[in-house]
C-alpha cells in the first residue's frame, strides 16, 4: 500500500520539512529500497552467525518474520498519524521509519522465498515456479487497488491499521502453519 497510497498520504499528512530542507514525497519511493540495502548488510552476517550456532530460522519462519516486520512498519505509520488529521501534522520520521523497516521486512521474505523455490522446485518446472512467484506481487498490488478504495472513507490511522492487520494476520498464519509448510517442502523433516 505504501507504493499505491503512500505518496498521497505523504503529500497530505506528513510534514516533509527537515533542518536540511523539504523532502520531496517522491524520494520515499527509494526509502524501502534503501532499507533493503542496509538490511542486507546486516542480515547476511546475522544469519551466518545464527547458522554457526544452529539457531538460524528456517526459510518459512523467515518469510513469516518478514511479513510480521512489514506489519510492524505499517503500525508505525498508523501510530505516527494517530489522532492527527490536519494536513502536514505527521512528523517525517514516522514515515521514514515505516518505509525503511518495510525494506527490512522485504529482505526477510522475498529473497528467502525465491531461494526456497529455486532450491525445492523440480528442475523441469523451476523457471515456471519462479515466474509464478512473481504473480504474488501482481495479485497483491491488484488487491491494493481494491483496498485503497477505503482510504477516503477512513482516518489515515485506521487505514494503516487495516493494512497492518492484513500483513500481521498473514505473518501469523505463516508462522502457525510452518510445520505443515515445512513438511510439504521436505517430507524428511530436514527443512
Amino acid at each position: 500500500m505504501i507504493w499505491n497510497l503512500g505518496p498521497a498520504w505523504l503529500d497530505h499528512y506528513v510534514n516533509l520539512a527537515t533542518p536540511l530542507g523539504t523532502v520531496p514525497a517522491a524520494w520515499f519511493a527509494s526509502a524501502d529500497s534503501t532499507g533493503s540495502i542496509i538490511s542486507a548488510a546486516l542480515l547476511v552476517p546475522l544469519w551466518a552467525w545464527q547458522a554457526k550456532r544452529g539457531s538460524e530460522p528456517g526459510e518459512v519462519t523467515k518469510i513469516g518474520i518478514g511479513t510480521l516486520i512489514v506489519g510492524g512498519a505499517l503500525l508505525l505509520l498508523a501510530y505516527g498519524n494517530l489522532g492527527l488529521s490536519a494536513p502536514g501534522s505527521v512528523a517525517v520520521g514516522w514515515a521514514l521509519a515505516g518505509w525503511l523497516i518495510m525494506g527490512l521486512g522485504w529482505m526477510y521474505y522475498w529473497p528467502t522465498l525465491l531461494a526456497l523455490i529455486s532450491r525445492c522446485a523440480p528442475p523441469a518446472v523451476a523457471s515456471t515456479l519462479m515466474g509464478l512467484a512473481f504473480l504474488s506481487p501482481f495479485i497483491g498490488h491488484t488487491l491494493t487497488g481494491y483496498i485503497a478504495a477505503y482510504y477516503e472513507s477512513m482516518s489515515p490511522s485506521a487505514f494503516w491499521l487495516l493494512d497492518a492487520g492484513i500483513a500481521l494476520v498473514g505473518g501469523i498464519a505463516v508462522l502457525m502453519l510452518r510445520r505443515f509448510l515445512n513438511a510439504g517442502i521436505d517430507p524428511s523433516g530436514r527443512a
